[in-house]
């Protein structure tokens, strides 16, 4: 991002509010001039918490309840929270694994390795391979609206007098065989 850019943060914090950023993307990083306009702003995938791909998608939630909690002052804020779930790895968890079939005794994980071999067809899902992948995919979006109505729990309990906009933004769908493609690094679809 170049530095002429204009970014919604920076009009906001010019505008007097408060500007935090959690990033759960190395590709929204410092490196790549995201941070312009946050006061504060989270690498979260450099954090020692994060453990890696999947192991926790809930850090950016942790990080700004915390945040939030310490006091944000009188001024208006503006968050931004690039939250990676339901991207790959699809790791659930036990707790919001609810579609997967118990048993299941294939060998795909969810992992965005194995994936990369399906897409290249090193390896072929079968059916049940397949709705298994689509099954801890589902879970991974139960995992993260979990952890999105924590967060606005949080928000709520401030009290804050003014109003409160949500925007959700997704920068990409995933492919589960759709025009014989997996995950969404190779297509426009």
């Amino acid at each position: 991002l170049a530095d002429t850019f204009v970014t919604l943060a920076e009009i906001l914090d010019d505008a007097g509010y408060l500007t935090l950023g959690y990033s759960g993307n190395p590709y929204v990083s410092q490196g790549a001039n995201s941070h312009q306009g946050f006061d504060e702003f989270s690498e979260l995938w450099m954090d020692p918490e994060y453990g890696g791909p999947g192991m926790t998608p809930e850090l950016a939630e942790r990080r700004f309840l915390a945040r939030i909690n310490a006091g944000l002052g009188d001024q208006p804020v503006f968050s931004y929270l690039h939250l990676m779930p339901p991207h790959t790895p699809y790791y659930p968890g036990p707790q919001h694994d609810l579609w997967s079939v118990p048993g299941y005794a294939g060998r795909f994980d969810g992992s965005a390795e194995q994936l990369d071999d399906v897409d290249t067809r090193l390896l072929t899902l079968g059916d049940a391979d397949r709705q298994h992948v689509i099954d801890l995919y589902d879970g991974n979006i139960h995992r993260i609206d979990a952890s999105v109505g924590r967060i606005l729990e949080g928000w709520h309990r401030l009290e804050r007098d003014r109003d409160l906009l949500i925007v959700v933004l997704s920068d990409h769908g995933e492919a589960f065989g759709e025009h014989q493609r997996y995950q969404h690094l190779s297509t426009v679809y």
